[in-house]
């Protein structure tokens, strides 16, 4: 018998899974319940999983020898299905009613009132649903008519709200009352009202519902038929205290494709701008916090001041808890800060509250952020901390604390006015290397002389590290003041120059945006750094990169010495692809360096001459060449022609060696290295004579 019974939970499930549920409800259910039943197979020792499937499948097709079966092996007439309703309630909520199953279940004592989890009846599920069959069929077994749910709603309330017209008239016809708890909120009247439902608002009030009755909003039913559009519903509710202007008003405004409520008329209105309409309905005491929020924020997007000033007086802070936060900061982003100031008086304050998640910054940061100078006085006038303390690594991955007000700091009086609110520079475990940093990044001048005269300084590996990071972000007269101050900038020297890529003068040419960075790339020429260093493989920064004419003439102007073999346009050349080199600016130098008598073209004759094979003119080109300007891909050029197209050996041996002598570079990567290229050729004298010069 365990068998059979796990053998057909088995097969049930994997149907299940796989939604191949046809074959079964046809033949597999039939089969099974014949088995239970003749192999006395109780309900209770079935999977629960099982035992609900089976149970749907009953319900839903209107099988009474199933469901009966399942009550003779056992199973409790109020038994729950997969989503917890009852039997009674799931068939009262299914597309075709079975009385027949209803009576075999009210027969086998299940309850005809019977709540689920959501204290909901097979009534309330009819209703819901709008099956009038099974409406009546309950009302005839006398299912309780005002029995309410966990949240005050009956099953009149619950027809009216969905819609079910003639089932709310059923259930008025048998004596439901229409009167609802407090906690549910809105009145079948007002639900009536708003849908238009004329004949059950007139019942509803011959059974004496208050016409006057608001819902948690503070809407009566009579603004309920106005924003539905229910004219004569309208007629047939309102009293002498209605205001007559703001009904006609709800009835002729265009309130869009949604008008659930009060409240989302008051939100198109605001959007709008329609400040009369927004006056007449904030005369109605509106109390929707979340449409109010709307409101506000629209208010303040659209800078709508007159408008966001009445909602603000209509409202108060204390409903809206955090929001009040997020009102201030769309108003720090607007240009004109839109109700700024009575953001502040109303509520809202100027430290960001820690409920409020979806701000990152401190409000008074977000001011600096946007550049907001006016925000950000006014958020300090109002009590706003300038010391935004948290933690973070420093470069040594060691914690520290650091202020984060520094880090939008843009602006002096708003520094003025924060040192009168409170702001301390001379905290002992704040990072003044960090502040500095923020303000250099910022080009601060006034600011970071103000605390040089304080007697603010840094440490002197604190202020080398400043300048030598942060010195292409500097302006001239930054970077003259903070030399000017005595600090121990660096930029020659151990770790300094291990690769140009890195150093402040590559920065400051390749990634400053800066309009003035050729000042400052002259005052650091002149006051901390040999234009004529060399990093750890010997090249100057001019042999790196091919920089414009206006650096050039600085460096030349600075005496940098040009090395034979170190065409620094030529080797660039041979680094980055045709795409992304700026051919212009290569020519431009070129011409440049002609002005002063270098033969920068020599390369690209001897590149002709080399692949023609005309060995004698290439000898004589570089003999006669003084300046000794050539790409390192002149000696693999070399190479490769002799190698393809055979030739003089000992003549381009003797061009070799020339190049070498001169400079050329030999300790690139790729498949153009010369030795390389030596090696895989099988051209060993070559090989030999590149080791010896260094490669």
């Amino acid at each position: 018998m365990n068998i059979f019974i796990y053998f057909f939970m088995f097969l049930i499930m994997g149907c299940y899974k796989t939604n191949n549920l046809g074959s079964l409800k046809k033949v597999n259910y039939s089969v099974f319940l014949d088995k239970m039943e003749n192999n006395n197979i109780k309900y209770v020792d079935l999977e629960e999983s099982v035992k609900k499937h089976v149970l749907e499948h009953v319900l839903e097709q209107g099988n009474s020898y199933g469901l009966q079966t399942l009550l003779n092996r056992g199973m409790d007439p109020d038994q729950e299905v997969e989503g917890g309703e009852s039997s009674l309630i799931y068939l009262a909520a299914q597309e075709e009613f079975y009385p027949a199953l209803a009576s075999i279940l009210i027969g086998a004592g299940a309850n005809i009132n019977h709540q689920d989890s959501g204290r909901r009846t097979p009534l309330f599920a009819a209703a819901w649903k709008g099956s009038e069959e099974a409406l009546q069929y309950l009302l005839e077994k006398n299912a309780k008519l005002d029995v309410e749910d966990q949240v005050g709603r009956t099953a009149l309330w619950i027809a009216l709200d969905r819609g079910n017209k003639d089932c709310a008239e059923q259930l008025l016809k048998e004596g439901a009352n229409p009167s609802i708890s407090k906690k549910c909120g809105t009145s079948t009247l007002l639900i009536a009202s708003k849908k238009g439902y004329k004949d059950i608002v007139e019942d509803l009030l011959k059974k004496g519902v208050n016409k006057k009755q608001i819902n948690i909003k503070n809407e009566k039913p009579v603004i309920a038929a106005a924003i539905g559009g229910h004219k004569e519903i309208v007629e047939i509710l309102k009293s002498e205290d209605d205001n007559q202007q703001i009904l006609d008003l709800l009835l002729s405004m265009d309130k869009g494709s949604v008008s659930v409520s009060l409240g989302d008329v008051l939100v198109k209105a605001v959007k709008d701008e329609r400040e009369n309409d927004v006056e007449a309905l904030l005369s109605l005491e509106i109390k929707d916090s979340n449409n109010l929020e709307k409101a506000i924020s629209a208010s303040i997007s659209q800078e709508s001041m007159n408008i966001g000033r009445m909602l603000l007086n209509k409202c108060n802070p204390r409903d809206f808890k955090d929001k009040g936060c997020g009102f201030l900061y769309l108003s720090i982003r607007c240009p004109n800060n839109i109700l700024l100031e009575e953001l502040l008086v109303w509520g809202a304050g100027p430290n960001l509250p820690s409920e409020c998640e979806d701000y990152i910054r401190h409000p008074l940061q977000d001011a600096l952020y946007y550049n907001n100078k006016i925000a950000a006085i006014s958020l300090l006038k109002a009590g706003a901390n300038p010391n935004i303390i948290e933690t973070r690594e420093d470069y040594f991955a060691q914690s520290i604390k650091y202020n984060k007000f520094w880090d939008y700091l843009n602006d002096f009086e708003v520094y003025q006015q924060a040192l009168d609110c409170g702001l301390r520079w001379d905290d002992p475990d704040i990072s003044m290397e960090d502040v500095f940093s923020s303000l250099v990044s910022n080009n601060q001048v006034k600011i970071i002389d103000d605390l040089m005269k304080k007697g603010v300084k840094l440490e002197e590996e604190e202020s080398d590290r400043l300048v030598y990071h942060h010195a292409y972000e500097c302006s001239p007269e930054m970077l003259k003041l903070l030399l000017d101050n005595n600090m121990n900038i660096q930029l020659s020297g151990e770790g300094k120059l291990d690769s140009f890529f890195a150093h402040p003068v590559y920065k400051i040419l390749l990634h400053s945006n800066r309009v003035d960075r050729y000042e400052t790339l002259g005052v650091i020429l002149d006051r901390c750094w040999n234009v004529n260093d060399v990093d750890n493989k010997g090249q100057t920064i001019f042999e790196i990169w091919p920089f414009d004419h206006k650096a050039n003439r600085i460096f030349i102007s600075r005496g940098i010495r040009f090395k034979r073999g170190g065409d620094p346009m030529l080797t660039a050349s041979a680094r980055k692809t045709s795409e992304s080199f700026n051919m212009d600016a290569k020519k431009s130098t070129i011409d440049w360096l002609e002005n002063f008598g270098f033969k920068t073209q020599a390369d690209n004759e001897i590149d002709v001459l080399i692949e023609k094979g005309r060995w004698d003119d290439v000898i004589h080109l570089i003999e006669s060449n003084d300046m000794g300007c050539y790409s390192v891909g002149i000696l693999p050029h070399l190479i490769k022609r002799f190698s393809i197209k055979g030739g003089d050996k000992n003549k381009v041996i003797k061009i070799a060696r020339y190049l070498i002598s001169m400079g050329v570079k030999m300790d690139y990567n790729g498949s153009s290295n010369p030795l390389r290229i030596c090696l895989d050729e099988n051209f060993e004298e070559m090989a030999s004579i590149i080791i010896e010069g260094g490669a």
